[in-house]
């Protein structure tokens, strides 16, 4: 299992291994990563690229942008008693109807009879602030 190495780290190991002080299997078990993660290391330095940690690029990306969340709340706002199939369908969204669901929760609508009604002033301001 390969542990999570500093940019500091890497950046020595790659000139470790462009320089020919050790091969990248010594390398690799030495600081128990793989030997392709040591040559992905030195491409990277020798393309003049970052060798820093890209933790931002895991997990799911979101199916809806801020313009496309907040799109949803002024619709909801224009169009007080429309289902969320509606605004899928008007809005011309890819994303699930659950997901326009919590968007609208979150944003403080709540649900009623005939669709859904701005609820906490609050977080409504959140979501026209972009802050969602």
């Amino acid at each position: 299992m390969s542990k999570m190495l500093s940019e500091n780290s890497r950046h020595l190991i790659a000139q470790a291994y462009q320089s020919g002080v050790c091969k990248a299997k010594t390398l690799a078990a030495i600081f128990q990563t793989s030997q392709t993660t040591v040559y992905y290391w030195a491409k990277l330095e020798r393309e003049g690229k970052t060798l820093k940690v890209r933790t931002s690029l895991r997990g799911r990306k979101p199916s809806l942008t801020k313009q496309q969340c907040q799109a949803i709340v002024n619709y909801c706002l224009q169009h007080r008693h429309t289902s969320l199939a509606q605004i899928k369908d008007a809005l011309k969204l890819k994303a699930s109807i659950e997901t326009i669901r919590r968007v609208l929760v979150k944003a403080g609508f709540i649900r009623k009879n005939k669709g859904y009604e701005p609820g906490d002033r609050t977080a409504l301001t959140k979501v026209m602030t972009a802050e969602v």
